[in-house]
């Protein structure tokens, strides 16, 4: 049995692939983290401690991978 073989597999799914799990990590990150006995007191305490700012800012960290899943399909490779 030869174990040498070689799959090929687009490099435009393979980097989809990547960001989907990415994402799908923050996620399940998330929910664990909501899933911690008194989560809704500390975000009630920490809404009063930051700033809109971090927020937003927050808000673009989670928004990358959603991006570059769907840029990672659309755009063309450039060959340099």
């Amino acid at each position: 049995m030869n174990s040498n073989k070689r799959i090929n597999v687009d490099k435009r799914v393979l980097l989809s692939a990547i960001w989907i799990f990415v994402l799908f990590n923050m996620i399940y990150a998330d929910v664990i983290t909501m899933l911690t006995p008194g989560w809704l007191e500390r975000i009630d305490t920490y809404s009063k401690m930051f700033d809109w700012r971090i927020l937003v800012g927050f808000s673009v960290l989670l928004e990358i991978p959603i991006a570059m899943t769907l840029l990672s399909r659309v755009l063309q490779r450039v060959a340099h």
